[in-house]
């Protein structure tokens, strides 16, 4: 048997005990496929696409200066990783190992269930690479989601006070007080957050992690920010630290192939909330969508150096 086909089997097996850990595993991905390929019909009949037609060869420069931005948004993640792993094992770890194993995350999440694909891949590399044992490989990605959910929810209450329109976020005034109590409920609960460890991540630790979390999240909102700025989007960056948390959170969901079609639809939601335009939004999404193919690529392209 081939390495390649035993590495295969080693990830299906870890992919089926995260998905019992998260329990995304009752939508099969034909159910996932079908209900991203409804979504995106749906927006397609239902949008006006004249937007596209203020599309020049000038994106593509808006495109390549995404690129830089997401792939620092990775490094931000690969260090992340990297200080839990040296924090909690006390290993050695070569951040440009992790950064390089996010990559071919990147790439095998085009093709395994949603996330939880390429968190599979992460943990057999890590555990390959490091002798790491399957319990805290594991334990590390389950960290990170936890910690990943908690720079959201901070990045959409920054956001949320700022912007005034809707109404509804106008009565989040008093927002600072639930920032606080996010960061202090997730010192205050990490013995309940580990406790399927041997160990505890002491605060300082968390605190660092949480920053490095809402600078990768931070990313993707510069991203749709620089598209939206070349169709003329007299929209701000505090819009887009309400919107884009949202859509993470949505597009993590087991519902569809990878968030595809939720996520555009959820964008064309959010942006006619803010009273911007559907069309264009469904174009920001597909943008961010193919920055995120093209660093899957180049995933794909280090997954067979290494294997060569």
């Amino acid at each position: 048997m081939g390495k390649n086909s035993i590495r295969f089997r080693i990830m299906i097996k870890i992919i089926n005990k995260l998905r019992r850990l998260l329990k995304g595993g009752k939508i099969n991905t034909y159910v996932r496929i079908i209900i991203s390929l409804i979504s995106l019909l749906y927006l397609y009949f239902k949008l006006d696409w004249s937007a596209l037609d203020l599309i020049d060869d000038s994106i593509l420069l808006y495109f390549i200066s995404s690129l830089p931005i997401s792939a620092l948004g990775l490094f931000f993640m690969a260090i992340r990783w990297k200080m839990l792993i040296e924090t909690i094992l006390k290993l050695k770890i070569n951040v440009i190992d992790l950064y390089k194993f996010y990559y071919i995350a990147n790439f095998w999440g085009l093709f395994l269930p949603g996330s939880i694909g390429g968190d599979a891949t992460r943990i057999y590399n890590s555990k390959e690479k490091y002798d790491i044992d399957l319990t805290h490989a594991t334990a590390f990605v389950l960290i990170e989601r936890i910690m990943g959910f908690v720079a959201v929810i901070l990045i959409f209450s920054l956001g949320s006070m700022m912007v005034s329109e809707p109404k509804f976020l106008v009565q989040f005034n008093n927002i600072l007080y639930i920032l606080i109590i996010t960061i202090a409920t997730s010192l205050i609960f990490k013995d309940k957050i580990f406790k399927n460890c041997s160990y505890l991540v002491n605060n300082k630790t968390i605190f660092f992690i949480i920053c490095l979390s809402m600078l990768a999240q931070f990313g993707d909102i510069v991203i749709v920010k620089l598209f939206s700025s070349y169709f003329n989007l007299a929209i701000t960056i505090y819009h887009f630290m309400v919107i884009m948390p949202i859509i993470y959170v949505v597009s993590t969901l087991p519902i569809s192939l990878g968030g595809l079609g939720i996520r555009e639809g959820t964008m064309v939601a959010l942006f006619s909330l803010f009273g911007f335009d559907a069309s264009i939004s469904v174009v920001i999404s597909l943008l961010l969508y193919f920055t995120k193919i093209f660093m899957g690529l180049v995933g794909m392209i280090i997954y067979i150096k290494r294997d060569s």
